[in-house]
């Protein structure tokens, strides 16, 4: 999975704005991930992926890892 540089941004530059969470795909029974703004933002999609996790608890749980790693990144690179 590969995220933008400009996604990264808006994670890593609202990172109280950012929910993550997973969805089902019905025909596998697996489970995707998903990283969104807040409900100020009408949960607008930055990130997902394909469904490939075996439960909602471990798509999210990549998620916030991932997020966690955008920041940090970001902040980084930016000498923050």
């Amino acid at each position: 999975m590969g995220v933008s540089r400009l996604s990264a941004y808006e994670i890593a530059g609202n990172p109280d704005d950012i929910v993550t969470g997973s969805y089902k795909d019905d025909e596998s029974g697996k489970y995707g991930g998903i990283i969104s703004r807040g409900p100020g933002h009408h949960y607008k999609l930055i990130v997902s992926t394909n469904a490939g996790y075996a439960s909602q608890e471990e798509a999210k749980a990549d998620m916030d890892r991932i997020v966690s790693h955008i920041v940090q990144t970001v902040k980084k690179e930016l000498g923050i």
